[in-house]
Protein backbone atom coordinates (compact mmCIF):
# COMPACT_ATOMS: atom_id res chain seq x y z
CA UNK A 1 0.00 0.00 0.00
CA UNK A 2 1.29 3.44 -0.90
CA UNK A 3 1.70 5.80 2.02
CA UNK A 4 0.34 9.35 2.02
CA UNK A 5 3.91 10.69 1.94
CA UNK A 6 4.73 8.54 -1.08
CA UNK A 7 1.58 9.74 -2.88
CA UNK A 8 2.49 13.35 -2.06
CA UNK A 9 6.00 12.85 -3.45
CA UNK A 10 4.60 11.35 -6.65
CA UNK A 11 2.13 14.22 -7.01
CA UNK A 12 4.91 16.77 -6.50
CA UNK A 13 7.04 14.95 -9.08
CA UNK A 14 4.22 14.96 -11.62
CA UNK A 15 3.52 18.67 -11.01
CA UNK A 16 7.21 19.47 -11.40
CA UNK A 17 7.35 17.59 -14.70
CA UNK A 18 4.27 19.43 -15.96
CA UNK A 19 5.78 22.78 -15.02
CA UNK A 20 9.04 21.90 -16.74
CA UNK A 21 7.17 20.84 -19.86
CA UNK A 22 5.19 24.09 -19.82
CA UNK A 23 8.40 26.09 -19.50
CA UNK A 24 9.70 24.46 -22.68
CA UNK A 25 6.83 25.79 -24.79
CA UNK A 26 7.80 28.61 -27.14
CA UNK A 27 5.99 31.96 -26.83
CA UNK A 28 4.35 31.20 -30.18
CA UNK A 29 3.01 27.84 -29.00
CA UNK A 30 1.93 29.30 -25.66
CA UNK A 31 -0.01 32.00 -27.52
CA UNK A 32 -1.67 29.40 -29.77
CA UNK A 33 -2.60 27.37 -26.68
CA UNK A 34 -4.11 30.44 -24.96
CA UNK A 35 -5.99 31.42 -28.12
CA UNK A 36 -7.42 27.90 -28.50
CA UNK A 37 -8.48 27.88 -24.86
CA UNK A 38 -10.15 31.29 -25.17
CA UNK A 39 -11.89 30.24 -28.41
CA UNK A 40 -13.33 27.28 -26.53
CA UNK A 41 -14.44 29.45 -23.61
CA UNK A 42 -15.62 32.47 -25.63
CA UNK A 43 -16.94 31.30 -29.03
CA UNK A 44 -17.61 34.87 -30.25
CA UNK A 45 -14.29 36.31 -31.50
CA UNK A 46 -15.35 39.79 -30.31
CA UNK A 47 -15.43 38.46 -26.72
CA UNK A 48 -11.79 37.36 -26.99
CA UNK A 49 -10.43 40.80 -27.95
CA UNK A 50 -8.03 41.95 -25.25
CA UNK A 51 -8.20 38.68 -23.31
CA UNK A 52 -5.00 36.93 -22.24
CA UNK A 53 -6.42 33.86 -20.48
CA UNK A 54 -9.21 32.70 -18.17
CA UNK A 55 -8.87 29.68 -15.94
CA UNK A 56 -10.59 28.15 -12.95
CA UNK A 57 -9.02 27.87 -9.52
CA UNK A 58 -11.36 25.74 -7.39
CA UNK A 59 -14.61 27.79 -7.30
CA UNK A 60 -13.03 31.01 -8.54
CA UNK A 61 -12.17 32.09 -12.06
CA UNK A 62 -9.00 34.06 -12.69
CA UNK A 63 -9.21 36.38 -15.66
CA UNK A 64 -6.19 38.02 -17.26
CA UNK A 65 -6.46 40.71 -19.91
CA UNK A 66 -4.56 43.41 -21.81
CA UNK A 67 -5.58 46.80 -20.36
CA UNK A 68 -4.26 48.52 -23.49
CA UNK A 69 -7.00 46.75 -25.51
CA UNK A 70 -9.96 46.32 -23.22
CA UNK A 71 -11.20 47.75 -19.93
CA UNK A 72 -11.73 45.76 -16.77
CA UNK A 73 -15.45 46.60 -16.92
CA UNK A 74 -15.76 45.08 -20.40
CA UNK A 75 -13.96 41.91 -19.27
CA UNK A 76 -16.22 41.70 -16.21
CA UNK A 77 -19.27 42.08 -18.45
CA UNK A 78 -18.00 39.23 -20.65
CA UNK A 79 -17.48 37.06 -17.56
CA UNK A 80 -21.00 37.89 -16.38
CA UNK A 81 -22.36 36.67 -19.71
CA UNK A 82 -20.07 33.61 -19.57
CA UNK A 83 -21.46 32.67 -16.14
CA UNK A 84 -25.03 33.07 -17.40
CA UNK A 85 -24.32 30.99 -20.54
CA UNK A 86 -22.64 28.28 -18.43
CA UNK A 87 -25.74 28.11 -16.22
CA UNK A 88 -23.80 29.30 -13.19
CA UNK A 89 -25.78 32.49 -12.56
CA UNK A 90 -24.20 35.91 -12.61
CA UNK A 91 -20.72 37.07 -11.67
CA UNK A 92 -19.46 38.69 -8.47
CA UNK A 93 -15.97 40.13 -8.17
CA UNK A 94 -14.09 38.56 -5.28
CA UNK A 95 -10.77 40.32 -5.64
CA UNK A 96 -9.98 43.64 -7.24
CA UNK A 97 -6.96 44.24 -9.47
CA UNK A 98 -4.70 45.62 -6.70
CA UNK A 99 -4.64 42.13 -5.14
CA UNK A 100 -2.77 40.95 -8.22
CA UNK A 101 0.40 42.41 -9.63
CA UNK A 102 0.30 43.22 -13.30
CA UNK A 103 3.04 41.60 -15.35
CA UNK A 104 4.53 41.86 -18.80
CA UNK A 105 3.86 38.87 -21.04
CA UNK A 106 6.04 38.02 -24.02
CA UNK A 107 3.85 37.13 -26.97
CA UNK A 108 4.62 35.49 -30.29
CA UNK A 109 7.09 37.57 -32.25
CA UNK A 110 8.71 38.85 -29.07
CA UNK A 111 6.17 41.59 -28.33
CA UNK A 112 5.85 42.37 -24.61
CA UNK A 113 2.53 43.63 -23.22
CA UNK A 114 1.10 44.42 -19.80
CA UNK A 115 -1.38 41.90 -18.41
CA UNK A 116 -3.73 42.55 -15.47
CA UNK A 117 -5.77 40.05 -13.48
CA UNK A 118 -8.79 39.75 -11.25
CA UNK A 119 -10.90 36.98 -9.74
CA UNK A 120 -14.59 36.35 -10.14
CA UNK A 121 -17.13 33.91 -8.78
CA UNK A 122 -20.29 32.90 -10.61
CA UNK A 123 -23.24 33.20 -8.22
CA UNK A 124 -26.60 31.62 -8.80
Amino acid sequence: MISALSRAKKLISICTLLLLAAACVSPEQAQRNREARLANQFPDPADRVGMYIMFQSIETFIVQYFPSEVSRDVVLSRMDQWCVNAGLGSVAVTAEEPNFRSFNATLAGGETREVRSFQVNCNS
